[in-house]
């Protein structure tokens, strides 16, 4: 009985850090790196638009 326990509790442990890691990676580096993927789409939407904007000042 006692065995078991220390063995449950050890795949507990084991488990935990992984179960923690993917909840953060889903639900912290997932969505950052999404608006990190986005905010650079729209940094470059930006300055694509400007460029533009100069060329077509420029000509």
């Amino acid at each position: 009985m006692i065995r078991v326990l220390k063995g449950e509790l050890l795949y507990i442990v084991w488990l935990f850090p992984s179960l923690l890691f993917n909840v953060l990676l889903r639900y912290i580096f997932g969505p950052l790196f999404a608006l990190y993927l986005l905010g650079n789409g729209f940094a470059k939407i930006i300055q694509s638009s400007w460029t533009l904007g100069f060329l077509h000042r420029l000509l």
